[in-house]
């Protein structure tokens, strides 16, 4: 037969032999008589076997994957690994579900899902040398780094959430636990009748008592030690100030376990900055480099290696002076200066503007000849002093319609018709038209020219571009020229 690598019995009696060979056997033994011997071809390279309920047996292959041997047939379920996988042990859990202790993690099976867990969940590491269910169905792994407790609801959630995280117990050097170097083909755990675990490796025998754990229920008090702002150290008592423009703030703390003190695990909040919880493991500084001027308060809790948490904790208020530029008041003067620059600018643009209107009236002013602005009504908003003294008509009394006093009744509606013409089309016009001398009362011929100013092209109600219009406000810009001053009537 050669070397044995494991034996596992039945529901029915049947005593299973794992055979290492050569040849590599699986058989079945009853009543102390070989029944049936599965050959090399069928069976693969295994480590370890158990049986289910149903009569089936299941291996652990050497390759990383599970077999399943069920009347006379041999199923294999693959799974993802590394190069140079194996499990080492295999376990039929209470629940049905099979789990082997592979190289890269926890592997698992149970109604056709196949799941692994591994540090991704939550584990310290992902190699596993052994696996045992206690009397409480909690499964205890033995890994490289240390003796792993699996609550039954965690695996349960883990067969729920193949990707969900979990908190397992951990049992490592400071509780005593000692690695050793794998030896190929060993048991690694079995719990004995009285409900204690033993674990062996190429080194030491190890047990464990799940039953009768001592557990430590004392929540540790939690202290915040110092801050260290900029390399300067504070003290946490009182209120700590902080100068402004501080760049780097350390703040440590620690909490007080005589059970096993490197295992106790922090976590901590910083409001004003945090939204949540940062998780410190054992680590016991926290650190800040983008604080801005404010008032914070610091928050820490602290659990025991059990897990027992101080809610309460300890919290640290401190603050960081602004500095001058990050003051209200700085800010405040900025706006002003602002909106001082914006006024004076303004102011500026509009005296500019009104020197170069002033300018333009002077020219206006000058000019020998008369000049108004009208608004596309024909109503006059502006003449020059050379139509007051020609007409003796006062720039109050022009303004709107009062022009029309000094033009000849008998030129008027054509005059108005051609300037309305030339505000409809934008076009400018030329007209012959007589104004009454107010020094003597005569009429005179004059030639009238203007130019109508265009507004931008608005647009209709189906977004086409529309005719050209004046709009409200605008001006009709017009001149007048003395053609013939003998020409009277």
């Amino acid at each position: 037969m050669g070397m044995i690598l494991g034996i596992t019995e039945d529901v029915n009696n049947n005593l299973w032999v794992l055979s290492f060979g050569p040849p590599r056997m699986l058989i079945r033994i009853l009543d102390r008589k070989v029944q049936e011997e599965v050959p090399t071809p069928q069976v693969p390279a295994a480590s370890s076997l158990v049986a289910d309920p149903r009569g089936d047996i299941w291996l652990g292959l050497l390759n990383g994957d599970l077999a399943r041997y069920q009347q006379g047939r041999m199923d294999t379920f693959r799974f993802e690994h590394p190069p140079n996988s194996r499990v080492n042990q295999v376990l039929l859990n209470s629940d049905g579900s099979v789990l082997g202790a592979t190289t890269f993690g926890l592997i698992g099976w149970s109604n056709g899902k196949q799941q692994t867990l591994s540090a991704r969940n939550g584990l310290p590491c992902d190699a596993v040398n052994g696996l045992v269910e206690d009397g409480s169905g909690a499964l205890w792994l033995y890994m490289q780094c240390g003796l792993v407790e699996i609550a039954r609801s965690d695996l349960q959630r883990w067969w729920a959430q193949p990707n969900v995280s979990l908190q397992p117990k951990v049992f490592d050097v400071f509780d005593g636990f000692q690695s050793g170097n794998r030896a190929p083909f060993e048991s690694k755990a079995v719990r004995t009748l009285d409900g204690r675990l033993w674990f062996t490796n190429a080194a030491v025998v190890q047990v464990i008592d799940p039953a009768h754990l001592a557990r430590n229920l004392i929540a540790p008090p939690v202290h915040v030690e110092q801050v260290i702002a900029d390399r300067k150290r504070y003290s946490p008592q009182g209120d700590v100030r902080l100068p402004a423009r501080t760049r780097d703030v350390e703040i440590d703390y620690t909490a007080l376990s005589f059970a096993v003190p490197q295992k106790v695990r922090f976590r901590y909040r910083l409001e004003g900055r945090d939204t949540d919880w940062q998780e410190a493991g054992t680590r016991r500084q926290a650190f800040y480099t983008d604080l801005r001027p404010g008032t914070y308060r610091f928050r820490v809790i602290a659990c025991n290696n059990d897990g027992v948490w101080n809610e309460a904790g300890a919290t640290l208020d401190f603050a960081i002076a602004p500095a001058y530029y990050q003051t209200n008041w700085f800010r405040t003067l900025c706006v002003v200066a602002f909106l001082a620059l914006a006024y004076g600018a303004y102011r500026f643009r509009v005296r500019q503007l009104r020197r170069q209107e002033k300018k333009l009236r002077d020219v206006v002013e000058t000019i020998p000849t008369f000049a108004w602005t009208a608004l596309p009504d024909g109503a006059v908003d502006f003449v020059n002093h050379h139509w007051v003294e020609y007409t003796g008509l006062s720039k109050e009394k022009t303004m709107g319609s009062g022009w029309k006093a000094a033009v000849h009744p008998a030129d008027l509606p054509r005059y108005v018709e051609r300037q309305r013409a030339s505000v409809a089309s934008g076009e400018p016009f030329e007209h012959e038209v007589r104004f009454r001398c107010a020094a003597d009362g005569e009429y005179r011929w004059f030639l009238n020219r203007g130019v109508a100013l265009r507004a931008r092209e608005a647009r209709s109600s189906n977004g086409t571009a529309s005719r050209p219009t004046l709009k409200i406000g605008s001006v009709l810009r017009t001149s007048v020229k003395d053609c013939d001053r003998s020409r009277q009537i």
